[in-house]
């Protein structure tokens, strides 16, 4: 068995909060309970654990359909309850219809029933649109696999439904899959996805093993017929085994999809206390499906249970891991993917965050069109509130909000047709874990989408020879370096309201200076570094142009100042 523990960490970089005047254009909203209080007046609610997703273009129409799954607990008239969780697809717009299109319920009420709150999208038949995969959970019987193929014939019946594949039968308590302990990749390399399931019971009747990985391969059509059993670890006890949220991708860019699980050291004892060190265990993917190679992060030098397998931020191609600093001194810590064996951390991206909630952070797409994945953090605590962490070759804050009206995070996709990815940030009063809650202060919650914004930007993402060509803006700054002051020409190709910006390399804006109306043509102004407490180094000078016939235009260029 091959075991490479990389436990030294380097390299620590900081992350400031800027531009507080982006993603702030509204596009949809829509009341919790707008379909499960029609009856009761009291109805649906939102649970932040539940999946937010884009399912791209459904007809043909250059707007994306998205996924809202809201909960509901209601008592009838008559003493009977209602509970379960609503699924919800609307239609893209600008702005969107303000009902859904498609909805269906989910009961759970009683033990025999669970309910699926983090589907999986994929293309499982190939035809070009995203499905919806959920599992159906019941006791005393095995999964089943539901699969709703996406696109214009859609509809709220399963046009597939499978079991999951061995003898996985449930209990009253216990189930044995989720969608967040699913996930999509190619372990193997071969080209072909499978969808990775994982458990933490189990994997044979009788055995007192517990913790295993299931690969499916997806076929067309997907069958449960044929897959692979991973053994990751000979554990005697399933709490020492946690794959809530499984989470994976490629660390090295090796073509194979590693896989990140949370357990404990090999051969505890048999006890519900834990009495060896936990840690975290990155298994790097490969033709034999082996179990054998991988990386243990122990909880003795980090909080390695917190860690997480996230999207390639920084454009290199390979995917990050994430952890968690918890309370006192809050931290989230991003180090970014890395060729080779073995993976040694390193602080990439480091920011505060007042505890993380379960399932952060949310992919969001591309929200600025820069070409980098962004992503979306939420607390655990209800002051905590969120952020948006803009990709790029650093990673920044581009805006954190300190409310709890924008805490339910997710990817919606371009749903109004402007070429920009839109995302999810509704409200949530609660802590980040596991509840429906339906009211605050007497008043349903909202589900809310905010535009894509291209005027935030991540000053590392900006290279010289990529940078707007231009809508003609000429701008020369002189002298360039300079110390204090320096002068800016600018040459305007239209008429219009001219705004000056300055931010330093980690994206935070120091200097904004509103020129109002310019005409067409030659202009020039002053900026003044007196009095700024900022360092030598090379800073982004950003001029935006709004007009009324050509809208914004921006052109950025680079200041280089020396004390």
């Amino acid at each position: 068995m091959k075991k490479i523990m990389y436990l030294s960490i380097i390299v620590l970089t900081s992350n400031v909060f800027a531009q507080t005047d982006v993603f702030d254009n509204l596009l949809f909203r829509f009341k919790c309970n707008s379909i499960d209080s029609i009856a009761y007046n009291q109805g649906g609610g939102v649970d932040i654990s539940t999946k937010i997703a884009t399912l791209g273009d459904w007809n043909g129409d250059g707007m994306d359909e998205f996924l809202l799954i809201s909960c509901s607990e209601v008592y009838t008239p008559n003493g009977s309850k209602i509970e379960g969780y609503r699924y919800m697809i609307f239609e893209g717009g600008n702005p969107p219809p303000p009902m859904p299109k498609y909805h269906w319920f989910v009961d759970i009420i009683g033990i025999y029933h669970g309910a699926e709150t983090d589907p999986i999208i994929y293309d499982f038949n190939d035809d070009g649109y995203l499905d919806i995969c959920k599992y159906r959970l019941s006791s005393y019987v095995r999964d089943t696999i539901d699969i709703f193929y996406g696109g214009p014939d859609f509809d709220t019946i399963p046009d597939l439904s499978v079991p999951v594949p061995g003898a996985y039968v449930n209990s009253i308590f216990e189930k044995y899959f989720y969608g967040s302990k699913t996930n999509l990749g190619d372990f193997n390399g071969d080209g072909n996805k499978e969808l990775i399931l994982t458990s933490n019971l189990s994997p044979f009747f009788g055995s007192g093993k517990y913790g295993f990985l299931l690969f499916l391969p997806l076929t067309v059509p997907f069958t449960t017929t044929q897959y692979h059993l991973g053994l990751p670890d000979t554990l005697t006890r399933k709490e020492g085994f946690a794959t809530s949220p499984l989470t994976s991708g490629d660390i090295n860019g090796d073509g194979f999809t590693d896989v990140l699980i949370q357990t404990d050291t090999l051969n505890s004892s048999n006890n519900i206390s834990y009495t060896k060190s936990l840690g975290a265990k990155l298994i790097f993917g490969n033709p034999l499906y082996s179990m054998d190679n991988y990386v243990f992060f122990s909880e003795d030098t980090m909080y390695a249970t917190n860690m997480r397998i996230i999207p390639d931020i920084n454009g290199d191609g390979m995917a990050e891991l994430m952890w968690t600093k918890e309370l006192p001194g809050s931290y989230v810590q991003i180090s970014f993917g890395k060729r080779g064996s073995g993976h040694l951390l390193t602080r990439d991206v480091s920011f505060p965050l007042t505890g993380t909630a379960i399932k952060t952070p949310k992919l969001l797409g591309d929200v600025n069109n820069d070409g980098y994945n962004d992503l979306g953090f939420v607390s655990y605590s209800l002051t905590g509130g969120s952020l948006i962490l803009l990709g790029g070759p650093t990673p920044v804050i581009s805006r954190r909000y300190t409310d709890s009206y924008h805490r339910h995070m997710g990817q919606v996709g371009d749903i109004n047709g402007d070429g920009v990815d839109d995302f999810a940030a509704g409200e949530f009063h609660g802590n980040g874990g596991y509840a429906c809650q339906r009211l605050e202060w007497g008043e349903p919650l909202y589900y809310m989408i905010w535009s894509g914004d291209t005027t935030a930007i991540n000053p590392s993402g900006i290279e010289d020879d990529l940078l707007p060509e231009g809508y003609n803006i000429e701008i020369n700054p002189y002298p360039n370096p300079f110390n204090p002051e320096v002068k800016v020409e600018y040459l305007l190709p239209e008429a219009g309201e001219v705004n000056l910006s300055v931010f330093s390399s980690l994206g935070e804006e120091i200097i904004s200076k509103n020129l109002s109306y310019r005409n067409k043509g030659k202009n020039e102004t002053t900026l003044d570094f007196s009095g700024l407490s900022v360092p030598s180094g090379v800073y982004l000078l950003r001029l935006t142009l709004q007009t009324i016939d050509k809208g914004t235009m921006v052109k950025t260029t680079k200041l280089a100042f020396m004390k």
